[in-house]
Protein backbone atom coordinates (compact mmCIF):
# COMPACT_ATOMS: atom_id res chain seq x y z
CA UNK A 1 0.00 0.00 0.00
CA UNK A 2 1.03 3.58 -0.56
CA UNK A 3 1.70 5.76 2.43
CA UNK A 4 -0.85 8.60 2.85
CA UNK A 5 1.89 11.23 2.67
CA UNK A 6 3.53 9.75 -0.41
CA UNK A 7 2.23 9.68 -3.95
CA UNK A 8 2.78 6.91 -6.49
CA UNK A 9 5.27 7.79 -9.20
CA UNK A 10 3.91 9.43 -12.31
CA UNK A 11 4.35 6.60 -14.79
CA UNK A 12 3.40 8.89 -17.64
CA UNK A 13 6.19 11.28 -16.76
CA UNK A 14 8.71 8.44 -16.46
CA UNK A 15 7.69 7.10 -19.84
CA UNK A 16 8.05 10.54 -21.42
CA UNK A 17 11.50 10.98 -19.86
CA UNK A 18 12.57 7.55 -21.10
CA UNK A 19 11.26 8.32 -24.58
CA UNK A 20 13.04 11.69 -24.61
CA UNK A 21 16.30 10.01 -23.55
CA UNK A 22 15.97 7.47 -26.36
CA UNK A 23 15.27 10.24 -28.86
CA UNK A 24 18.36 12.14 -27.71
CA UNK A 25 20.54 9.03 -27.94
CA UNK A 26 19.26 8.31 -31.45
CA UNK A 27 19.88 11.93 -32.46
CA UNK A 28 23.45 11.77 -31.21
CA UNK A 29 24.09 8.53 -33.13
CA UNK A 30 22.76 10.08 -36.33
CA UNK A 31 24.90 13.15 -35.75
CA UNK A 32 28.05 11.07 -35.29
CA UNK A 33 27.32 9.04 -38.42
CA UNK A 34 26.67 12.22 -40.41
CA UNK A 35 29.87 13.81 -39.08
CA UNK A 36 31.92 10.73 -39.95
CA UNK A 37 30.55 10.63 -43.50
CA UNK A 38 31.01 14.36 -43.94
CA UNK A 39 34.63 14.21 -42.78
CA UNK A 40 35.39 11.33 -45.16
CA UNK A 41 33.82 13.18 -48.09
CA UNK A 42 35.69 16.41 -47.23
CA UNK A 43 39.03 14.67 -46.90
CA UNK A 44 38.48 12.75 -50.14
CA UNK A 45 37.69 15.90 -52.12
CA UNK A 46 40.63 17.73 -50.50
CA UNK A 47 43.00 14.92 -51.46
CA UNK A 48 41.81 14.97 -55.07
CA UNK A 49 41.97 18.77 -55.30
CA UNK A 50 45.42 19.08 -53.68
CA UNK A 51 48.31 20.14 -55.86
CA UNK A 52 48.32 21.43 -59.46
CA UNK A 53 45.77 20.48 -62.05
CA UNK A 54 42.06 21.03 -62.59
CA UNK A 55 39.34 18.65 -61.49
CA UNK A 56 37.06 17.18 -64.17
CA UNK A 57 34.04 19.39 -64.74
CA UNK A 58 35.52 22.52 -63.18
CA UNK A 59 36.16 24.31 -66.48
CA UNK A 60 32.76 23.40 -67.95
CA UNK A 61 30.77 24.43 -64.86
CA UNK A 62 32.73 27.68 -64.52
CA UNK A 63 32.13 28.48 -68.19
CA UNK A 64 28.39 27.93 -67.80
CA UNK A 65 28.24 30.19 -64.74
CA UNK A 66 30.21 32.92 -66.50
CA UNK A 67 27.81 32.82 -69.45
CA UNK A 68 25.31 34.61 -67.16
CA UNK A 69 27.47 37.74 -67.37
CA UNK A 70 25.49 40.94 -66.82
CA UNK A 71 24.78 43.82 -64.44
CA UNK A 72 22.93 41.58 -61.98
CA UNK A 73 25.77 39.10 -61.85
CA UNK A 74 28.29 41.91 -61.36
CA UNK A 75 26.24 43.34 -58.49
CA UNK A 76 25.89 39.94 -56.83
CA UNK A 77 29.63 39.31 -57.18
CA UNK A 78 30.50 42.66 -55.56
CA UNK A 79 28.07 42.09 -52.68
CA UNK A 80 29.32 38.55 -52.12
CA UNK A 81 32.94 39.68 -52.13
CA UNK A 82 32.19 42.03 -49.22
CA UNK A 83 29.89 39.56 -47.45
CA UNK A 84 32.55 36.84 -47.32
CA UNK A 85 35.45 39.15 -46.53
CA UNK A 86 36.74 39.45 -42.96
CA UNK A 87 35.01 42.83 -42.39
CA UNK A 88 31.77 41.47 -43.85
CA UNK A 89 31.88 38.31 -41.76
CA UNK A 90 32.74 40.27 -38.62
CA UNK A 91 29.87 42.70 -39.23
CA UNK A 92 27.42 39.85 -39.83
CA UNK A 93 28.58 37.93 -36.76
CA UNK A 94 28.36 40.98 -34.50
CA UNK A 95 24.87 41.80 -35.78
CA UNK A 96 23.55 38.26 -35.26
CA UNK A 97 25.30 37.85 -31.91
CA UNK A 98 23.79 41.16 -30.76
CA UNK A 99 20.30 39.81 -31.48
CA UNK A 100 21.00 36.73 -29.36
CA UNK A 101 22.56 38.88 -26.63
CA UNK A 102 19.51 41.16 -26.56
CA UNK A 103 17.45 38.13 -25.55
CA UNK A 104 20.17 36.94 -23.14
CA UNK A 105 21.04 33.95 -25.31
CA UNK A 106 24.71 34.14 -24.40
CA UNK A 107 25.74 30.62 -25.58
CA UNK A 108 24.33 31.27 -29.04
CA UNK A 109 26.03 34.67 -29.21
CA UNK A 110 29.38 33.12 -28.25
CA UNK A 111 29.08 30.37 -30.86
CA UNK A 112 28.21 32.85 -33.62
CA UNK A 113 31.26 34.98 -32.80
CA UNK A 114 33.35 31.82 -32.66
CA UNK A 115 32.56 31.05 -36.31
CA UNK A 116 34.59 34.08 -37.42
CA UNK A 117 37.53 32.98 -35.28
CA UNK A 118 37.65 29.41 -36.59
CA UNK A 119 37.30 30.74 -40.15
CA UNK A 120 40.93 31.74 -39.65
CA UNK A 121 41.94 28.13 -40.34
CA UNK A 122 41.21 28.60 -44.06
CA UNK A 123 44.64 30.03 -45.03
CA UNK A 124 46.31 27.06 -43.34
CA UNK A 125 44.18 24.63 -45.35
CA UNK A 126 45.06 26.47 -48.56
CA UNK A 127 48.76 26.33 -47.70
CA UNK A 128 48.65 22.60 -47.00
CA UNK A 129 46.64 21.67 -50.10
CA UNK A 130 48.35 24.15 -52.48
CA UNK A 131 45.65 24.08 -55.15
CA UNK A 132 45.93 26.94 -57.68
CA UNK A 133 43.13 29.27 -58.68
CA UNK A 134 41.63 29.54 -62.20
CA UNK A 135 43.82 30.96 -64.98
CA UNK A 136 42.91 33.19 -67.90
CA UNK A 137 43.74 30.50 -70.45
CA UNK A 138 40.85 28.38 -69.16
CA UNK A 139 38.17 30.82 -67.93
CA UNK A 140 37.57 34.55 -67.57
CA UNK A 141 39.35 35.87 -64.50
CA UNK A 142 37.96 39.16 -63.23
CA UNK A 143 39.51 39.04 -59.77
CA UNK A 144 43.19 38.54 -59.09
CA UNK A 145 44.25 36.90 -55.82
CA UNK A 146 47.66 35.73 -54.69
CA UNK A 147 46.63 32.96 -52.27
CA UNK A 148 45.86 29.38 -53.24
CA UNK A 149 42.32 28.39 -54.20
CA UNK A 150 41.08 25.31 -52.33
CA UNK A 151 38.98 25.65 -50.22
CA UNK A 152 37.28 28.96 -51.02
CA UNK A 153 37.60 31.26 -48.01
CA UNK A 154 34.52 33.33 -48.86
CA UNK A 155 32.37 30.23 -49.35
CA UNK A 156 33.68 28.65 -46.17
CA UNK A 157 33.16 31.80 -44.10
CA UNK A 158 29.62 32.51 -45.29
CA UNK A 159 28.50 28.87 -44.98
CA UNK A 160 30.03 28.64 -41.51
CA UNK A 161 28.55 31.87 -40.15
CA UNK A 162 25.09 31.86 -41.69
CA UNK A 163 24.59 28.10 -41.64
CA UNK A 164 25.43 27.92 -37.93
CA UNK A 165 23.33 31.02 -37.18
CA UNK A 166 20.33 29.57 -39.03
CA UNK A 167 20.66 26.33 -37.06
CA UNK A 168 20.74 28.19 -33.74
CA UNK A 169 17.87 30.52 -34.66
CA UNK A 170 15.71 27.67 -35.93
CA UNK A 171 15.99 25.99 -32.52
CA UNK A 172 14.28 28.96 -30.90
CA UNK A 173 11.59 29.90 -33.41
CA UNK A 174 8.16 28.34 -32.72
CA UNK A 175 6.66 28.38 -36.21
CA UNK A 176 7.73 26.21 -39.13
CA UNK A 177 7.19 29.17 -41.44
CA UNK A 178 9.67 31.33 -39.53
CA UNK A 179 12.21 28.52 -39.49
CA UNK A 180 11.85 28.09 -43.25
CA UNK A 181 12.40 31.83 -43.76
CA UNK A 182 15.59 31.76 -41.67
CA UNK A 183 16.95 28.71 -43.48
CA UNK A 184 15.89 30.17 -46.85
CA UNK A 185 17.87 33.37 -46.25
CA UNK A 186 20.93 31.43 -45.08
CA UNK A 187 20.83 29.05 -48.05
CA UNK A 188 20.36 31.95 -50.49
CA UNK A 189 23.44 33.73 -49.12
CA UNK A 190 25.48 30.53 -49.24
CA UNK A 191 24.46 29.70 -52.81
CA UNK A 192 25.02 33.29 -54.00
CA UNK A 193 28.48 33.22 -52.50
CA UNK A 194 29.42 30.15 -54.49
CA UNK A 195 27.96 31.66 -57.64
CA UNK A 196 29.84 34.94 -57.12
CA UNK A 197 33.20 33.28 -56.57
CA UNK A 198 32.84 31.17 -59.73
CA UNK A 199 31.36 34.07 -61.72
CA UNK A 200 34.41 36.30 -61.14
CA UNK A 201 36.85 33.48 -61.88
CA UNK A 202 38.26 33.75 -58.37
CA UNK A 203 37.62 30.05 -57.65
CA UNK A 204 36.86 26.76 -59.33
CA UNK A 205 33.54 25.08 -58.50
CA UNK A 206 35.48 22.44 -56.57
CA UNK A 207 37.01 25.22 -54.44
CA UNK A 208 33.51 26.42 -53.56
CA UNK A 209 32.29 22.91 -52.77
CA UNK A 210 35.38 22.37 -50.63
CA UNK A 211 34.61 25.60 -48.77
CA UNK A 212 31.10 24.38 -48.02
CA UNK A 213 32.25 20.95 -46.84
CA UNK A 214 35.00 22.32 -44.61
CA UNK A 215 32.54 24.86 -43.18
CA UNK A 216 30.08 22.15 -42.19
CA UNK A 217 32.83 20.03 -40.65
CA UNK A 218 34.14 22.98 -38.65
CA UNK A 219 30.61 23.98 -37.61
CA UNK A 220 29.91 20.52 -36.19
CA UNK A 221 33.25 20.49 -34.37
CA UNK A 222 32.58 24.00 -33.01
CA UNK A 223 29.14 23.03 -31.73
CA UNK A 224 30.56 19.87 -30.18
CA UNK A 225 33.41 21.74 -28.51
CA UNK A 226 30.98 24.36 -27.17
CA UNK A 227 28.81 21.59 -25.74
CA UNK A 228 31.79 19.97 -23.99
CA UNK A 229 32.86 23.35 -22.62
CA UNK A 230 29.40 23.88 -21.19
CA UNK A 231 28.38 26.51 -23.76
CA UNK A 232 25.14 24.83 -24.75
CA UNK A 233 22.45 26.39 -26.95
CA UNK A 234 18.96 26.71 -25.54
CA UNK A 235 16.62 23.72 -25.93
CA UNK A 236 14.50 23.57 -29.03
CA UNK A 237 10.85 24.57 -28.87
CA UNK A 238 9.92 20.88 -28.94
CA UNK A 239 12.28 20.06 -26.08
CA UNK A 240 10.89 22.91 -23.99
CA UNK A 241 7.44 21.35 -24.39
CA UNK A 242 8.51 18.12 -22.78
CA UNK A 243 11.04 16.46 -25.06
CA UNK A 244 8.46 14.60 -27.16
CA UNK A 245 6.72 15.52 -30.40
CA UNK A 246 3.70 17.76 -29.86
CA UNK A 247 0.57 16.79 -31.74
CA UNK A 248 -0.96 19.42 -34.00
CA UNK A 249 -4.44 20.61 -33.34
Amino acid sequence: MTSPDRHPPDLGMLQRDDYAAKLEAARQRRLLIALFGLVLLTLALSAVAAGPGVLPGDVWIASQVQRTHGDVGDAVARFIYWLGSLPGLAAGAIAIASVFAAYRRWPEAAIVLGTVIVRGANPLLKFILSSPRPTIDLVTVGEQASAMGFPSGHSMGVALLYGTSAYLLARLLPGRGLRCVVWGIAIALIVMTGYGRIYTGAHWPSDVLGGYLWAWCVALVLLGAAHVAGIRPSPTVRERRGGVPVARR
